[in-house]
């Protein structure tokens, strides 16, 4: 049986409208062997994440302290597992810096203090800003998975933890680190080839009038 014509241009153009919008990307850095080793010191510049395309970087610095913060196994609470990224004597703010904009970002976390009453962990980026309590979670340490969305990709962000009564942390592990890049919107060329194929249907149904 024939199909018509309108159903075959509206596949296409489906289709098409589809591959144009697959490049949204999820990156995770585990800080897992090989990509990160254990005493490896930030700067970790230029470090592919384990898990997503290699062509995604991410920076972590900590400008007051350049080695306060260490690819180590410590493991303060079930939420971090193997090797994690931690500042074990250090109170200045982790800095990140992506090649990529991202629109969302996820994290678990440990931070030194008592269990209970809590801490939290700040995270400060140019589209907005988000504090996640910490919590018992099992472990030696309260932590917690802070997640933050914005409809403005942003490419810089600093996580810091906080003690109870405001007073800076002395220790923050994150692990699991997950980041979100915007999905992709049709290229002009795609737009283009929607528009033809709208229009030839438009002249297809002219002449059989």
């Amino acid at each position: 049986m024939r199909r018509p014509a309108w159903t075959v241009v509206f596949a296409v153009c489906w289709c098409v409208l589809l591959a144009s919008r697959s490049s949204a990307a999820t990156l995770t850095y585990t800080f897992e062997t090989p990509n990160f080793t254990s005493g490896q010191t930030t700067p970790l510049l230029n470090v592919a994440p384990n898990i997503g395309a290699g062509t995604f970087l991410t920076s972590f610095t900590d400008a007051s302290d350049p080695t306060g913060y260490e690819i180590a196994p410590f493991q303060p609470n079930p939420l971090v597992t193997g090797l994690s990224l931690v500042a074990p004597t250090t109170t200045t703010p982790l800095s990140l810096t992506f090649n990529t904009g991202v629109t969302q970002l996820s994290v678990n976390f440990g931070m030194n203090g008592p269990q209970g009453p809590f801490g939290f962990l700040r995270l400060i980026t140019p589209s907005g800003s988000v504090d996640q309590a910490g919590s018992n979670v099992g472990g030696a340490f309260p932590g917690g998975t802070l997640t933050f969305s914005s409809a403005s990709p942003f490419t810089t962000a600093t996580l810091q933890a906080f003690l109870s009564g405001g007073a800076l942390a002395t220790q923050l592990d994150i692990d699991n680190l997950i980041l979100t890049t915007p999905t992709a919107v049709p290229e002009p060329a795609t737009l283009t080839l929607v528009g033809l194929g709208v229009s030839a249907l438009a002249v297809r149904r002219k002449r059989r009038a």
